[in-house]
């Protein structure tokens, strides 16, 4: 029976933990030749380039 009263505080637990995840987030910085021009339009499915056709520079930091 003790166990069923530990749950509520079991998942509040988990519940805390979860708001307090967050997504991780960098910050980026280009310049030159990137292709597509904007990488904030960029996703996971985007073929992106740097330098193909001029110097160009892409960073990303925590």
């Amino acid at each position: 029976m003790r166990r069923l009263h530990a749950l509520p505080y079991v998942l509040l637990a988990i519940l805390c933990l979860a708001v307090q995840l967050s997504t991780a987030r960098a910050g980026v910085s280009y310049t030159g030749d990137i292709d597509p021009a904007d990488p904030a339009d960029w996703n996971r499915s985007t073929d992106g380039y740097v330098g193909k056709t001029d110097d160009g520079t892409y960073a990303v930091s925590p």
